[in-house]
């Protein structure tokens, strides 16, 4: 029990030295740089808040014609660690019509580099899967 007491307190002092508004404004840039992302995808829809009022760092999505659990399988396969399923919001996903999301959540060790990473193996799982939107002639 001292070692968890002794851990905890040094990430506190870690965080403290930071700033925590600086750690709030780096959430910020990267959650609102991901949604900028994931907006320019074709058959990507967030789910939750698309702007940046009463929105937290985590996002949530859904890819059309991909099942989540599938989507992050293949962005697991490219490097890309994403998280998979209700998320503790099972009621959610029930009032959005949706089996689960996949969920990109970031923090002080992400930068815009590992978003545009997701970013790649997104669309790597539409190739994969056939879900790549096409363009009418």
């Amino acid at each position: 029990m001292v070692a968890q007491a002794v851990g905890l307190a040094r990430a506190c002092e870690y965080l403290r030295d930071l700033g925590m508004e600086n750690v709030y404004e780096h959430e910020r840039e990267l959650t609102a740089y991901t949604l900028a992302e994931l907006a320019k995808l074709e058959g990507v829809r967030v789910i939750g808040p698309t702007d940046m009022a009463e929105r937290g760092s985590a996002v949530s999505f859904v890819v059309d014609g991909i099942h989540p659990h599938d989507v992050g399988h293949l962005m697991d396969s490219k490097g890309v660690a994403v998280r998979v399923g209700h998320h503790c919001c099972w009621p959610t996903c029930r009032r959005f019509d949706v089996p689960a999301t996949t969920r990109i959540s970031t923090y002080l060790y992400n930068d815009q580099s590992d978003i545009d990473q997701a970013i790649l193996g997104i669309k790597a799982a539409q190739d994969f899967f056939g879900a790549t939107p096409r363009v009418s002639a």
